[in-house]
Parts: C-alpha cells; structure tokens; sequence
C-alpha cells in the first residue's frame, strides 16, 4: 500500500514537472482558465537603473527600461499578461520635480502598458494642488495612462462638512482623470475586476493629504459586494496601498484578506515588503516584490472547478544589469530627464548630470537604519545638513539650536503645518496628536532627553508659533536639535 502511495505521488509529481506547475503551488486547473501577471509597487521615481549596496556589494539595478525589457518579453509569450502596479509610484529621484507638469512616473507606466494602478502615500506629498496637477498633466499629455482604483475615499463625509478647497481641486481632477474605485479588464478569456484601496498606516504617513478615508476592510467588502452584484467577472484582484507586517494584529493586507475572502488576490504595496512566496489566507494570496524597481513580480494563477483560483508559478525577478535595456524605452525615459533641467534645475543654475560632491565613505544603508539602533554616519550628515541650513537661513533669528534627542536612524513623523522654537519642545511627554514633524537623526543612545524614536513630540497649546503657513521639522545631532523653518526641506 505504501509503496502504491509513492508511486502515485511520484506520477502526479512528473505531471507538474512536464506541465510547468511546481508541485508547491497545487495541481492544474479544471476551468481551463489561466492568468499571467507582472506587477510592481513603491518604484519611488527610479525610472533610470541606480547604483546601490547589495548584500556588501555596490550594485547597478531596476531601471524602466529593463524592466520593460521583461514586459515585452512577456507580451510576446502571452499578450493578455495584467500588468498592475500598488502605488507610490513617485517621490524619490530627481524625476518628481517636474511631478506636476510632466507626471514622467505615470505616464511612463502607462508607456509599458500597465493596466491599473493606485494612489501610494507620497503621491499627496505636493498637496492636493501637487496631486490634481499631476493628474491633469497625465491626462491632457495625449499619452497612454493607466486606469487609478481607489474605494475608500470618504467623499460623502467630506461634502457633508463642505469641501476645502483642496478637496475639491481633487474631486474634480479624479472625475476629470477617470480614477475609480474599481475597474473590469478583459484578459484573453479571464474577466477580471481590480478595486484599490489605501491604507491605515499610508494615511498615516501621508501628512499633506487632505481626504478622508473609509476603513478598508469595510471599504472593499462593499466593493467586492457590487462587484459581484453588478459584474460578471472571474477574478477580483485587490492593488492596496496597505502592506504587510511581521505583526499579524498589524498586517494590513493580511487582515484585508481575512476580512474579504472573496478577493482571490491582493498586491500588497506601502511597506516595501518583498514576500517570496505568496501568503495565503483561504483562498486569497497577498504578493509583493520589493521597492525601487529592483525586482518585478510575476504570477501565474489557474481557475479551480469551484471558481476560485490558485497560483501555479510565482518569481521576483531581479532587474540587474544582465537584462539589457530596451533602447525605445529609455528614450523617453532621457526625454522626460530633459525636462529635469529645463523646468527646474536651471533656475538654480544646475543640471542633473553635475557632481555636486565626493564622498568616499559608504553610508548606511536603509536596513540599518531601521533595525540597528547605533550611530549612523548617514543621520549624522542629515543632521548636519539641517542644522547648517538652519542657522545659514535668510531669515534666522539666531533662536539656539539646542534641544537633546535620543535618536536611532532617521524616521518621519506626522506634523503640523505650525513652526515652534526648539526650546518649547519639552521631551519625555509623548502625547500624540497633531505633533510636529519629527526628523530623528541617527547619533549616540544620548540620555539627557530620553526621547525614544517612535513617539511623537506633543502638540502643546500655548507654546509659541508663528508663521503658519510653513512646515518645519525638528533635527537632532549631537545634543542639539534643529527647527527648519523653509517647506524646501520637506522630505
């Protein structure tokens, strides 16, 4: 009997071989239908490869160019491949200085033929002016675009307190753009519905957006509900700007696929996570590929008799300098580059191939700047930066840069649209709230503050402000903290 059990075991497994389905990801299909997808998510403007440390090794990766390399490829073997993307597709290289009047990030996505994408946090990063500028760029440009889903947003709250002005500027410029809160795609024979979602902790981070937001969760179970009342569809894909977390209670898109089983498969972007295999929770797999273009991620998945689907082969493909750039493709990248220099650099007398400086050390990397908590000579530099741009300000009034902190690496907080003077910021009282934005520079565990890296500084009433319409952050060094007092040093 057991030696009939090996046998058979042995046969299904053959089977999978010669049909291309590792035997981890289930048996083939009973539908017949089939599905290939490339995905990618947080690409942050790094349309050109970039040089950077991997694993001890400087190394030139990810690139547009490449990656479209991958796309074609792709097309030429299966013309009805999805090509989504999870958002934060800009903020990060030179490219978003000309967010507004080129919309380079997204029209280059539409240029690869991505089907859909979704907001990330950093595109709010230029305010809602930033945003809707964009978007009627990309629109009025003539050139291909991708659809934008997104179902969470809380419009009804909002006109019913009366919408900023703000607001309405982004209402008008999602009806003008088209942008959903889901969308229905033909692929070959597959029908398929992708819905958006923005997440909790990318609200969170997203300190200039001015909408308000439904629950997730909630957000898309109603969706999927309509969908599946009003559309005739095989799959529903979910492209969240949500993420994943070691913490289960955490885990945003893990929750989601828990609170929503009919999804049959979320794109998990915002967290920069790279899962290399797809979780699973019933019949819903959460993907992801990592940030910055280095990889793009590719999925097949397979109709089971009941429906739903399963996945047959998942790989993140590193996009390293062995796949060749497809040369079109970075023609228009270098054309949007152009635009760099000519819309923003040459009002301050540079162009974007100019060495500003040399440095021969190796900075942190971003890894080490989350999890060892130790001095970091990157935090140093920052810290450095910020306190001489302080204190070489047009405008500086000579206020000491004085306040002690207790900083590990560098982390964004959440702020307020008020500036303080340093020395009103009382630390070891760790209410949050409004807060200030928060820059904490990596220097020595110092303890003459005790501020700890991840709690905010109190929004406190009565303590002095001015000048309302400015942004600010608060950087430490040493034992001396710094108020920015330009919204140029937003970061």
């Amino acid at each position: 009997m057991k030696k009939l059990f090996a046998m058979t075991v042995a046969v299904l497994l053959l089977f999978s071989v010669l049909l291309g389905i590792p035997a981890a990801y289930g048996q083939a299909p009973e539908t017949g239908k089939t599905l290939d997808i490339l995905f990618s998510h947080d690409t942050h403007s790094h349309l050109n490869a970039f040089t950077t440390v991997v694993e001890d090794e400087e190394t030139d990766i990810g690139g547009f160019a490449r990656a479209n390399t991958l796309i074609k490829a792709q097309r030429a073997k299966d013309p009805d491949t999805l090509v989504i993307d999870g958002g934060d597709f800009s903020m990060g290289t030179l490219i978003q200085t000309v967010f507004e009047t080129q919309a380079a990030e997204l029209r280059m996505l539409g240029y690869m033929g991505y089907d859909v994408t979704t907001f990330g946090n950093h595109e709010f990063d230029y305010r809602s002016k930033g945003l809707a500028n964009m978007l009627t760029s990309a629109r009025t440009s003539g050139d291909a675009v991708p659809a934008i889903v997104v179902c969470n947003v809380d419009w009804d709250a909002m006109e019913s307190a009366g919408l900023t002005e703000g607001q309405q500027l982004l209402k008008d410029a999602f009806a003008a753009y088209g942008v959903q809160d889901y969308t229905v795609l033909q692929k070959g024979d597959v029908r398929i519905a992708v819905v958006g979602v923005f997440g909790k902790d990318a609200l969170s981070c997203a300190p200039t957006c001015e909408l308000k937001f439904k629950d997730p969760v909630q957000a898309v179970k109603a969706t999927v509900a309509e969908i599946k009342a009003s559309e005739n569809v095989d799959m529903i894909v979910c492209v969240s700007h949500s993420g994943t977390w070691d913490d289960p209670k955490k885990s945003e898109d893990e929750l989601l696929a828990k609170g929503v089983p009919d999804l049959d498969l979320i794109l998990s972007g915002h967290t920069h996570s790279r899962i290399r295999e797809p979780i699973r929770h019933g019949d819903t797999y959460v993907v992801s590929c990592g940030e910055y273009g280095k990889n793009l991620g590719s999925l097949s998945m397979a109709q089971k008799a009941d429906g739903r689907w399963q996945v047959t082969d998942y790989q993140l493909i590193p996009i390293t300098s062995d796949i060749p750039a497809d040369v079109e493709t970075q023609e228009v990248i270098d054309r949007f580059m152009d635009t760099v220099d000519e819309d923003y650099l040459a009002q301050f007398g540079y162009t974007k191939d100019q060495v500003l400086a040399e440095n021969d050390v190796v900075f942190s990397n971003l890894e080490d700047l989350g999890k060892v908590h130790t001095e970091h000579n990157l935090g140093d530099i920052i810290a450095d930066a910020y306190v001489y741009a302080v204190e070489n300000a047009a405008d500086y009034d000579g206020v000491p840069v004085d306040l002690a902190g207790r900083p590990t690496g560098t982390r964004r907080l959440a702020g307020s649209s008020q500036r303080y003077r340093a020395r009103h910021l009382r630390p070891g009282r760790y209410h949050s709230g409004a807060g200030v934005q928060l820059l904490l520079a990596g220097h020595r565990r110092g303890r003459r503050a005790g501020l700890s890296p991840h709690r905010r500084l109190p929004h406190r009433q009565g303590t002095a402000h001015r000048r309302r319409d400015r942004r600010f952050r608060v950087g430490f060094h040493d034992h001396r903290a710094a108020v920015l007092q330009r919204p140029e040093f937003y970061l």
